[in-house]
This record gives structure tokens, sequence and C-alpha cells, in this order.
């Protein structure tokens, strides 16, 4: 391609007049760290004011801290939702 890391994002949108984007995922356990990390710095670079990471099942309170701890430095508000509320 052009010589960059390919990135995705899963979900894009906009939620009250901001841009989220993030990820869903079956499982909890998906999300690590190097996950979160690149979910993250994606979502910064696409401008991201919210970032998503949902699961079925409950994210764990340490992959949440690492999520909300990144997020604050790029100033990216911290949504983990789960089942049943992936709405």
């Amino acid at each position: 391609m052009n010589g960059r890391p390919q990135r995705d994002v899963g979900i894009i949108g906009t939620f009250n007049g901001r841009i989220l984007a993030g990820e869903v995922e079956t499982s909890p356990a998906d999300f690590t760290q190097e996950h979160i990390t690149h979910d993250l710095s994606t979502n910064a670079g696409i401008g991201a004011d919210i970032h998503l990471m949902g699961a079925i099942h409950p994210i764990s309170a340490a992959n949440r801290e690492i999520a909300e701890t990144q997020g604050n430095s790029h100033d990216m508000e911290l949504r983990t939702p789960t089942s049943p509320n992936l709405q």
C-alpha cells in the first residue's frame, strides 16, 4: 500500500454532536493492552472525541483503566457498554 501500517475502526459515528469511534468484541479478553493502544491511537488520528470499547461481558477494571488513562492523553472520553446495554 503506502508503507504505513493498516488501521481499522470497527464503529464510527456521532453521539450528541461528537465523533465516536471504537470496537465491540464478543469477548472482553480480546481487549489486550496492544489492542487498546492501537484502537486509541487510530481513533485519535481520525479526531474522535469518544472511544467506545464494548463487549458482551464486562471489561476488566484493569483494561478500562488502561483505556481511560490513554484516552485522557488524547482528550478522549471512554465509553464501555456491555450487553444488554450495547445500544
